[in-house]
C-alpha cells in the first residue's frame, strides 16, 4: 500500500493467507467495490476477498481448481466473472460471498475479463485472436469480435461502448475493433526504432502486454518490454503515433488513477498523462523498486472508504463511476 497524497510513499504490506506446505501464490487480478467494500484478489489456486477497511480475511474460494486469472466485477457490484486459468471456462460468483452461480464455456483457456460500463455485458479475452461477448444476466456469449491479427491480450473500451482497444500478440501497437459491427478497423504500430521483443519471460509472443484509454478518450497509451511506453492520439482513426516515454524497466500493464490525472504502468513508475512526465516510482519499505500488473487505486477519508479505482484504463466519456 502506497500513500498517494505524500508522495506516493510506502504504507504497509497486507498478507494474504498461503496454503498449507505450499509457497505463496501469484496474483493474477485485482478489483475492487465500494459498495461491497471488499477488495478481489485474484491467485493462482483462489479467489480472496479482503475488508478494505480492516484488511480482514472475509472469506476464499477455489472453485474446484478451476481459478483464477484476472477477473471483473458488474457495475452494481452484484456479481464477478472469473477466468478459469488454465480452463477453458469463466465462473460467474457472487461478490458478496464468492459462491458460484454459473459457469461459462469457452473455445480456449480464459485470460481476461472487462465488465461494459452499463453491466449488460461482459467482454471476455481467453488465449485466441478472437473477443467473445458474454450477456451478463444470462450468463452466455452472444457475440464475438474479431478475429485479430494474432492472440489478444489486454483490451480497454471506450465509455460509448462503440471502439475496444486490444494489444495483440506481434503487434507492438494497439489493434481497433468495431463492437457494433464485431470488425476489426484498425492496426497501428510504433515506430520501427521500437522493435517487437516477444521473448519477454513474462508474456511470450507479446511485445506490448498493456494498453489504456485515457479518461478524456484523448490518447491510448501502449506498454512495451523494451522498456517505453507509447502514446497515440486516440482522436483520430486509426490512432496516429504521437510520442514514447522512457520507464525504468519493462512494463507489462497500465492503469490509471481515479481522478484519471495519473498512469500507474507496471514499471513502478507514476506519469502525469497532460505533461507526461515520470512525477514519482514506488519504491518499498527497504527503499527497493517495486513493479506489479495488479494495481489500482483506493480513496479513503478518516480511515473510511469513498472510493475504488480499477485494474483497468477504459474511457469514461459518458461512463458512469463504480
Amino acid at each position: 500500500m502506497f500513500d498517494v497524497d505524500h508522495g506516493f510513499k510506502f504504507v504497509k504490506r497486507i498478507s494474504l493467507p498461503t496454503l498449507r506446505n505450499r509457497p505463496p501464490e501469484l496474483a493474477k487480478g485485482i478489483v475492487a467495490s465500494a459498495a461491497t467494500r471488499m477488495l478481489y484478489v485474484a491467485q493462482t489456486n483462489r479467489l480472496v476477498a479482503l475488508d478494505l477497511e480492516t484488511d480482514k480475511l472475509l472469506w476464499m474460494q477455489a472453485y474446484d481448481g478451476w481459478c483464477c486469472d484476472r477477473p471483473d466485477i458488474s457495475p452494481d457490484s452484484q456479481i464477478l466473472y472469473v477466468p478459469a486459468l488454465d480452463h477453458p471456462a469463466w465462473n460467474v460468483v457472487s461478490a458478496l460471498n464468492g459462491q458460484l452461480i454459473a459457469v461459462i464455456p469457452a473455445a480456449a483457456r480464459s485470460h481476461n475479463t472487462v465488465f461494459s460500463p452499463r453491466g449488460d455485458r461482459v467482454y471476455l479475452v481467453p488465449e485466441s485472436p478472437i473477443i467473445y461477448v458474454a450477456d451478463a444476466r444470462r450468463a452466455q456469449i452472444v457475440s464475438e469480435i474479431g478475429p485479430f491479427s494474432a492472440r489478444v491480450r489486454p483490451i480497454v473500451v471506450n465509455g460509448a461502448e462503440t471502439l475496444v482497444f486490444a494489444s495483440v500478440n506481434g503487434l507492438l501497437g494497439v489493434a481497433v475493433g468495431d463492437l457494433r459491427t464485431g470488425k476489426v478497423i484498425a492496426e497501428v504500430r510504433a515506430p520501427s526504432q521500437f522493435p517487437c521483443l516477444t521473448d519477454h519471460h513474462d508474456h511470450k509472443g507479446a511485445c506490448t502486454h498493456g494498453v489504456a484509454l485515457t479518461p478524456d478518450e484523448r490518447e491510448v497509451w501502449v506498454a512495451d518490454v523494451n522498456p517505453f511506453v507509447h502514446v497515440f492520439d486516440a482522436k483520430s482513426m486509426p490512432p496516429r503515433y504521437e510520442r514514447s516515454i522512457a520507464t525504468r524497466t519493462s512494463v507489462g500493464w497500465l492503469s490509471c488513477s481515479i481522478d484519471g490525472k495519473r498512469m500507474y504502468p507496471s514499471s513502478g513508475d507514476v506519469i502525469d498523462i497532460a505533461s507526461k512526465q515520470i512525477i514519482a516510482r514506488l519504491t518499498d519499505e527497504s527503499g527497493r523498486a517495486l513493479e506489479t500488473e495488479k494495481l489500482l487505486e483506493v480513496k479513503f477519508a478518516n480511515g473510511k472508504l469513498v472510493a475504488v479505482g480499477d485494474q483497468w484504463c477504459n474511457g469514461r466519456v459518458g461512463r458512469p463511476q463504480r
